[in-house]
């Protein structure tokens, strides 16, 4: 039973079939899983594609936008290649749980999925992906980088 949970990370996929709507747009099958669940959050991973954000205009259930407004965000796919998808689900719904568990917004927690997804899908086999590996992996990204202030390095933390 799937109802009333924080997040959802189908596959698209998976998410069409359990559906059994393999016709509508993406938008439309999000929005049929997250009315028939009533969950919060849907991240639906698509590939070598990425994901696509999905999580209602209200977090509160008695709001008429809880029901008739869905936002949407794509992600674009950070693995550079595939070599082996078993355990990428697992490593996307774990560090986007955890991400969301500690205070991070959704988009902040895709991210962070979206990343250990990608560490994963370089590993043969269903490995853990490590704090550690997470923590380097994030610690190179551009798109991280903070502008460099009085001599300040460039990227928060390095030294």
């Amino acid at each position: 039973n799937f109802r009333h949970v924080d997040l959802l990370c189908p596959t698209e996929r998976e998410m069409r079939m359990m559906l059994n709507d393999f016709d509508s747009g993406l938008s439309a099958a999000a929005w049929n899983l997250l009315d028939r669940t009533q969950a919060r959050h849907l991240l639906v991973t698509m590939e070598k594609r990425g994901m696509v954000v999905f999580e209602r205009q209200s977090q509160d259930r008695t709001s008429p936008a809880w029901s008739s407004r869905l936002k949407s965000e794509p992600f674009p796919s950070f693995a550079d290649h595939a070599r082996d998808r078993l355990g990428c689900g697992d490593a996307l719904l774990s560090a986007s749980t955890l991400a969301l568990a500690t205070g991070a917004s959704l988009m902040q927690a895709a991210y962070l999925g979206n990343a250990a997804a990608a560490l994963e899908i370089a590993m043969l086999g269903n490995h853990p992906v490590s704090a550690e590996h997470l923590h380097e992996w994030l610690r190179v990204r551009c798109e991280l980088a903070l502008p460099a202030v009085d001599n300040e390095p460039a990227i928060a933390g390095a030294r």
